[in-house]
């Protein structure tokens, strides 16, 4: 750490803070700055010099032999030096013995609390932020150089114009990073919202100290990226939901469907819903468990509260509420925030992007009672009307940017018959068989070794003997495959057939047949009434009566409700389930047959 000296105005080096007693000047930068190399310099006429002697002055009246002051006590032309100082720049103004503040645009006046002290350019700018809160004193000046003021005298302006509480400035309270550790994340955004910095990634730079951060600087990544970062770096440190409790603006959010979990930049963080609310941490025991959120340069995999969405028929449409409280002041009421996520596919029940980032909801007891704006916009029907169910814990993935979908390139279907749950005598002898093989679906025959005996063979071999049933094993297994000339599941607007399979069902060994023939199909997902698009087709499947498909009547069972999805056998429902299998460097429409119990819960009978 380099001080300057506040009588020789000459450079020394000290390895800790602690080694000296000094000042900081805390500014805006202006034409003819003095740099490190300028004060190596004979000459010392520039307006930047009458700088750093009126504030050297001011420190050694103030009895402090040095002082540091950013624009000359670094040498920004090393990265490495410049990247270390800004990670300890907090530290830096922290331990400083006082603060001197210089207003450059603000003329001596004798009202200290007008508001032209409030709107000085030096509140706007965000490397100030930390300046404000850190020192443990600031004396404000004013162009001329006389004292308007300390931070405790003009915190009610300070604090006002500001956003930041009061409390956090004023002097008499405890330590001020035990003072930050209270306030939430979300919160601690808020008071950056309104600043700006002239290198776009400085916004997120600026913002290491008051969140007890470090990371390498990247110079050149752009705003959002770095910003990204930052809060990457948050939330493995910190266990703050309010993190998640941004929004923007309609017309930014009308730009794109799909966000992820992590705002651009501060500006997310301003309050929109008034000046008096505040998100801040959960006053009770929270829900969280102990599931860790894990950053991946993919996305976030978190656990957030869900409930669904009211009166969403697409079933894709879910409130995640955060632990946290949004508080109005002088109001005993905490509000849960809320954000709108939506599912990706059909198949992954844990995969969900956040969606209209206009509205971050406030509820109470399971009501939402504000939804982003005066009239509630799709929300309207349900403000403070309905309830929302119970809010169940669950680990979710929210990628940052949402991939184009993979499209299944066909349909592959094993002719065998899954049981659960059923008595022996019962799982026995359900077999399946494909009575024709239609030309457009290809036959597969080869050997494979069946899971459920996977445990067995490893047993058996440690043992350096075959298990019992070893030859049972080893099973031929027959599919059948059908590909798609193009994706399936573009372009999809009303139900459409896939395939169909005549199979037949072989019970009790061969004295119960049962012909029957599997249809599969794509159809679209009902409007949600967020107006997102979905972002999958939902596959479904009937059973079909043989006649009925020999005469190519198959148009009723486009109608969902007219679809045979179970058939009672012997006591058994039989039903199929849809997964996603790769083959041959492809996904495809894995079906399978499954027998359960009838009235079994799985099926929903």
């Amino acid at each position: 750490m380099r001080l300057l000296n506040t009588r020789t105005l000459e450079l020394e080096v000290f390895a800790t803070p602690e080694e000296a007693r000094y000042a900081i000047l805390s500014h805006t930068w202006g034409e003819g700055e003095v740099t490190f190399a300028d004060v190596h310099q004979p000459q010392k006429g520039t307006r930047g010099w009458g700088k750093i002697r009126q504030s050297s002055e001011m420190a050694f009246n103030l009895g402090f032999p040095y002082i540091w002051i950013d624009t000359c006590c670094i040498d920004k032309t090393s990265s490495a030096e410049l990247s270390e100082a800004i990670n300890s720049m907090y530290q830096w103004y922290e331990k400083a013995g006082i603060c001197i503040v210089f207003l450059e645009d603000l003329a001596t006046t004798d009202e200290p609390t007008t508001p032209e002290f409030a709107q000085c350019r030096w509140f706007s700018r965000g490397w100030t932020l930390q300046e404000l809160i850190a020192p443990s004193e600031l004396l404000f000046y004013s162009k001329d150089w006389n004292l308007i003021g300390t931070r405790t005298s003009l915190k009610s302006i300070i604090a006002k114009g500001s956003s930041i509480p009061e409390e956090m400035l004023d002097i008499n309270a405890h330590s001020q990073r035990e003072r930050l550790d209270e306030c939430s994340v979300a919160e601690k955004m808020s008071w950056a919202a309104n600043r700006t910095t002239t290198r776009p990634e400085d916004l997120a730079y600026c913002l290491l100290g008051i969140f007890d951060i470090n990371m390498p600087l990247l110079y050149g990544e752009g705003q959002v990226k770095a910003f990204k970062r930052l809060q990457e770096e948050i939330i493995r440190s910190k266990n703050d939901d309010s993190i998640y409790a941004w929004s923007y603006p309609e017309e930014k959010s009308a730009k794109q469907h799909f966000w992820g979990l992590l705002a651009d930049d501060p500006s997310a963080f301003k309050r929109r819903h008034g000046d008096g609310v505040a998100i801040k941490r959960a006053r009770y025991l929270t829900r969280r468990s102990n599931s860790d959120t894990t950053v991946s340069n993919r996305g976030l995999t978190v656990e957030l509260a869900l409930t669904p969405l009211p009166e969403d028929k697409s079933g894709t449409i879910f409130v995640a509420l955060l632990d946290c409280d949004m508080q109005q002041e002088e109001s005993s009421n905490a509000l849960t925030p809320g954000i709108i996520l939506q599912k990706t596919s059909w198949h992954n029940d844990a995969e969900f992007v956040r969606i209209r980032p206009d509205y971050l909801l406030m509820l109470l007891m399971n009501r939402i009672v504000v939804a982003g704006d005066s009239n509630g916009g799709p929300f309207a029907p349900l403000l403070e009307r309905v309830r929302l169910s119970e809010a169940r814990p669950r680990q979710v993935f929210v990628p940052h940017k949402l991939s184009p979908p993979r499209s299944p390139r066909g349909i592959l279907f094993h002719p065998e018959v899954a049981v659960s749950r059923l008595p022996l005598d019962l799982g026995t002898g359900v077999l399946v068989d494909v009575l024709s093989q239609p030309s457009d679906w290809l036959f597969y025959d080869e050997m494979r070794i069946d899971r459920n005996m996977a445990r067995e063979l490893a047993v058996g071999s440690a043992e350096h003997h075959d298990p019992p049933g070893l030859r049972s094993t080893r099973l031929r297994t027959k599919s059948y495959v059908l590909t798609f000339d193009k994706p399936s599941d573009l372009g999809v607007t009303e139900p459409m057939i896939l395939g169909s399979l005549e199979l037949e069902i072989n019970l009790s060994h061969g004295w119960n047949l049962w012909h029957v023939c599997l249809v599969t199909g794509l159809e679209p997902l009902p409007p949600n009434p967020v107006g997102t698009p979905s972002l999958y087709t939902a596959p479904w499947y009937a059973f079909v009566d043989k006649d009925k498909m020999s005469a190519g009547r198959l148009d009723d069972v486009l109608v969902k409700e007219n679809r045979r999805k179970k058939k009672l056998l012997s006591g058994r429902l039989l039903r199929a389930h849809f997964e996603l299998e790769a083959r041959h460097s492809r996904l495809y429409y894995k079906v399978g047959l499954k027998a359960v119990p009838f009235g079994d819960a799985e099926d929903g009978a």
